[in-house]
């Protein structure tokens, strides 16, 4: 069940990039958007229809995977009762409506979607909405129809000021799914179970806030600052949503939360608010957005914006990593860079500052135990220990082959790659290696020089060709004869530009393969196991290579990811 749950957001991006011809509406969907929205992610211009055929035909080779899983996921709650399964017929209705499709091109054209939609996904204060362009809104309403008559249920209708709108509540479910076609738009919010009319003319758009974001040009600024494409960012406003959970649980926040059960900390001291608006001046904003989206993949950059004197701090920390050229082309590359060292003044320079000035708000007090403690945790002699002899560690993986009975044979798989340290002080380490190692007690290593073979280490559980090298900066282990000649330049550091303090990245090939071969071995355990091999093998074709990486920059905590699609 979890690698089903694992495919569910390919398979929603998938059907959304499906939801996407347009015709033009009297407004564009973020013009419905309040501009103090809590939340918003959305389009400003439509995404290139040669870049949305593109995807479309490749999201299509998961149509077979996505009928297959649907069919499991049927079958299982068919073993249920009924009141364990209320979205069964929902499920039914999906499935029926995937028969007979060849692509996806034709549930686009069969529900009256577009390819290249204005879209947006915010807040009417806490309660999500989602408003999309369609290219037929009949269309779309005969969709409905046919899914409910697939799956023998009829969803409940209603009306707001002569707005027919469809809704679904699971019984006991605290929220509905309520939504609504209005001219070439979709509608879709989750509404409190006992909202009224008036909340609903909020949410469904029939009544227009003051002032919305398209007009104030505010996710138009976001893009140009950041440098997010036009179709696909947003945000999330700390400050903004401070605010609403701070205020008593009234109007639409109010009735969100308490469908929720949820109960925000008390914050209305005067207190709370100073010190919450306080650090929500400081740490604004959380945005995301596509700095690259188009045939070739997509890169996606994330931001908490921080305060300059807290990134200045966080970045003295941080320290080059050898061979982060090479993972683009590895087939596995993981790498943490931190000067262990920088720790304990940085978190007692931190400590300090709170102890000098505690937060006094109740809901904040335990940040004050908190800094206290790290204060004191950084004070550890091991962390005095590393920090002259390594600031990074940084695993390559070139080649890697399973045996021919797969992980069940016990055999080791065939495996070559790099293993590289950064450090103040590599022939420390070399010197710390012969102490602890007697193989190696005569293995000397010369700065810059060419790398040399390895002692056998005889209690290693698989034999290796291991060659090492050292540079000022750095200290590598090469494993595989055909890792010796490009070691010397892995070795590398790039002191000037981007120093990641995470980064992971593979190719499709090497996650698929190792994939697709556990499935395989769980279906020989257990032959009325799923075979899932085969979405591996999709994998396989669809991915060229996945990238993601944190950072410390002069705006804030960095992450980003990049996908890379092969080649067609």
């Amino acid at each position: 069940m979890k690698l089903r749950i694992a495919v569910l957001p390919a398979a929603l991006a998938a059907l959304l990039l499906a939801a996407c011809g347009k015709d033009e509406g009297p407004l564009p969907p973020l013009a419905y958007v309040p501009a103090d929205t809590p939340y918003v992610m959305g389009a400003i211009e439509p995404i290139p229809r040669a870049v949305a055929d593109e995807w479309l035909a490749l999201s299509s080779r998961l149509l077979p995977m996505y009928r297959d899983l649907l069919d499991q996921s049927i079958t299982e709650l068919e073993a249920k009762p009924a009141e364990e399964a209320p979205g069964l017929p929902l499920l039914r209705g999906l499935r029926a409506e995937l028969e007979g499709k060849a692509d996806l091109a034709q549930l686009v054209e069969a529900w009256g979607l577009t390819l290249t939609p204005l879209s947006a996904v915010y807040g009417i204060d806490l309660v999500p909405v989602l408003r999309i362009e369609l290219a037929d809104a009949a269309r779309f309403a005969e969709g409905i129809a046919r899914m409910e008559a697939a799956a023998g249920a009829a969803l409940t209708r209603g009306t707001v000021d002569e707005l027919s709108y469809w809704s679904f509540q699971p019984d006991e479910a605290p929220l509905r799914l309520v939504f609504a076609t209005q001219g070439n738009q979709l509608v879709a919010t989750l509404a409190p179970a006992t909202a009224d009319d008036a909340l609903l003319r909020r949410l469904l758009g029939l009544e227009l806030p003051e002032d919305n974001l398209l007009d104030a040009g505010i996710l138009a600024d976001l893009n140009k600052r950041l440098g997010y494409v036009a179709y696909g960012s947003g945000y999330l406003d700390h400050a903004r949503l401070f605010e609403l959970l701070a205020k008593p649980m009234t109007g639409s926040q109010g009735a969100f939360l308490k469908a929720l059960k949820i109960t925000p900390p008390d914050a209305a001291s005067e207190a709370c608010m100073s010190e919450g608006r306080a650090l929500t001046a400081q740490w604004p904003r959380t945005a995301v957005g596509y700095t690259r989206f188009d045939a070739g993949g997509y890169r996606m950059r994330a931001l908490i914006e921080a305060p300059k004197p807290v990134m200045d701090d966080l970045r003295t920390v941080l320290a080059p990593t050898p061979g982060l050229a090479e993972a683009a082309s590895a087939l596995m590359s993981f790498s943490f860079a931190l000067k262990a060292d920088a720790l304990p003044p940085l978190a007692s320079k931190w400590a300090n500052a709170v102890r000098s000035a505690p937060w006094t708000c109740e809901a904040l007090q335990p940040l004050n135990e908190s800094f206290s403690e790290l204060g004191d945790a950084m004070q550890n002699p091991a962390i005095y220990a590393v920090g002259p002899s390594a600031n990074a560690l940084h695993v390559l993986l070139s080649k890697f082959e399973l045996p021919a009975g797969g992980f069940a044979s016990g055999e080791t798989p065939t495996f070559e790659g790099k293993l590289l340290i950064g450090s103040p002080n590599p022939q420390g380490l070399v010197a710390m290696a012969r102490n602890f190692v007697p193989q190696l007690a005569e293995f000397r290593l010369e700065t810059d020089a060419e790398p040399v073979a390895m002692p056998t280490l005889p209690d290693a559980p698989v034999e290796l060709q291991l060659f090492g090298a050292a540079s000022a900066q750095a200290l590598g282990i090469a494993i595989g004869e055909s890792q010796r000649d490009s070691l010397r330049a892995s070795l590398a550091v790039d002191a000037t530009g981007p120093q990641p303090l995470f980064q992971f990245s593979y190719q499709g090939k090497f996650y698929g393969g190792i994939m697709r071969s556990v499935m395989e071995e769980a279906a020989k355990a257990d032959p009325n196991a799923p075979d899932m091999s085969p979405m591996f093998k999709i994998y396989e074709d669809m991915i060229e290579r996945a990238d993601a990486q944190m950072l410390f920059s002069a705006d804030g905590i960095e992450f980003t990811a990049e996908y890379v699609v092969p080649k067609r």
